[in-house]
């Protein structure tokens, strides 16, 4: 994997890049920054593995060629367009209301941008993951990227665009994840966005000076350690340049504690992604991971404080999260705290919030067993959570526990 694949590089001059395919990959960026991944690139953070598990087949539906085919010939002819062409004046609830809103903006395009924005992320994605090949990744983007680029006058116009069609797929507004992608693709000056006129020339040789000091450039043509090497400066020089993005921050810190094991850094991350945002949970998740991490605590001293103060900041940031609330419950009970109440009311609120999470039904169950013995209940608790998840082990064994104990004239614990 190379952030500029030969194919974008000037053979004789490394310092000039392939204008036409640089427009063509970067049309797909508000994607992968939003989830910063690498950009203007065929390549990615993640493993193949990972983009065909978590992102084609969890976020597409996309198991392999066929089904990339078919997805982007959906895309490329019909799209969200298809959907939104049909509203009207007629149309009732959101449609009604995001059609008088936004009618005369979209009454040349439809949702253009958003449909080839997407055709674009996932043909890349597909290319990644070896569903097509890189020469049939190029036709594909050929045949599009006129479209889109007639469609619209400039960057910032196919970015509003494309939020348009985001939110009408999402049926709500926006998180600030994707709106902060957007502004730093459109204003950072090492964008290829700024670097590139939206009018750039398509299909031809057209030629564009790139640095090698680009905080974009990665240089993934070497080791295990050296690639990794890589990617640390790629991100630490694009926190220069966007050093208040949580979801940045949090990536960060990911690649931090995952790859290099640097756990005193990524919890630093996390702690700053916490800082500057209101609405993105995830460093929350990761940085109790790494709390619960006795060496990585401060010692047994300090550790349950800590854990106690993320935990309760949680709750109170994101009130309706299943996941603090269930975290909360757990390591109450996990503390053997005396406060039963509060454990049960938490992990009924987490089930409350999300009914369909198997391990919810599965701990609260444990609760039940151990610190009530309330073998009814809990047996209840255990079923539910293997009706979510009929492989759900964990529920099975604690369902035979508690099968047994109610047999038993003794009431002896779980």
């Amino acid at each position: 994997m190379t952030n500029f694949i030969k194919s974008l590089i000037n053979p004789v001059d490394d310092r000039q890049l392939n204008a036409d395919k640089l427009w063509k990959l970067t049309i797909g960026d508000i994607h992968f920054k939003t989830a910063e991944d690498i950009i203007c690139s065929l390549g990615s953070f993640f493993s193949p593995q990972q983009v065909k598990d978590e992102q084609l087949k969890k976020g597409w539906q996309v198991t392999g060629r066929e089904t990339l085919i078919t997805t982007l010939a959906w895309l490329e002819q019909q799209g969200h367009s298809s959907i939104y062409n049909k509203t009207s004046e007629r149309s009732a609830g959101f449609e009604l209301n995001f059609y008088l809103k936004h009618h005369d903006t979209l009454k040349n395009t439809s949702l253009l941008a958003w449909d080839l924005g997407r055709f674009a992320t996932l043909a890349r994605l597909g290319q990644y993951a070896g569903y097509i090949t890189e020469d049939e990744y190029w036709a594909w983007m050929e045949k599009v990227a006129p479209r889109l680029q007639a469609a619209y006058k400039s960057w910032k116009q196919f970015a509003e665009h494309f939020l348009l069609g985001r939110e009408f797929w999402l049926r709500r507004e926006n998180g600030n994840n994707v709106k902060r992608a957007v502004h730093f693709l459109l204003r950072n000056r090492h964008s290829p966005w700024r670097m590139l006129k939206w009018n750039t020339p398509l299909n031809t040789d057209s030629e564009l000076a790139w640095h090698h000091d680009n905080p974009f450039y990665v240089d993934m043509n070497a080791s295990e350690e050296d690639k990794n090497l890589a990617i640390y400066n790629y991100y630490s020089r694009m926190v220069e340049h966007d050093s208040k993005n949580p979801c940045l921050l949090n990536a960060f810190g990911v690649f931090l504690e995952k790859h290099l094991h640097n756990k005193e850094q990524a919890i630093q991350c996390f702690k700053q992604a916490i800082q500057y945002s209101t609405d993105f949970e995830p460093p929350y998740a990761n940085l109790l991971s790494l709390y619960t991490d006795e060496e990585q605590a401060g010692g047994e001293g300090e550790k349950p404080q800590k854990i106690k103060k993320l935990l309760q900041d949680w709750i109170k940031q994101f009130p309706d999260s299943a996941d603090a609330h269930y975290h909360y419950a757990d390591w109450l009970f996990d503390s053997q705290s005396d406060n039963h109440p509060l454990i049960e009311q938490h992990y009924r609120r987490a089930i409350e919030i999300e009914p369909r999470q198997e391990w919810h039904y599965e701990s609260y169950g444990e609760f039940l067993a151990i610190a009530k013995n309330d073998y009814t209940l809990a047996k209840k608790m255990f079923q539910r959570a293997i009706d979510l998840n009929p492989e759900f082990q964990p529920a099975y064994d604690n369902l035979a526990r508690a099968e047994e104990a109610l047999r038993a004239t003794s009431g002896s614990r779980l």
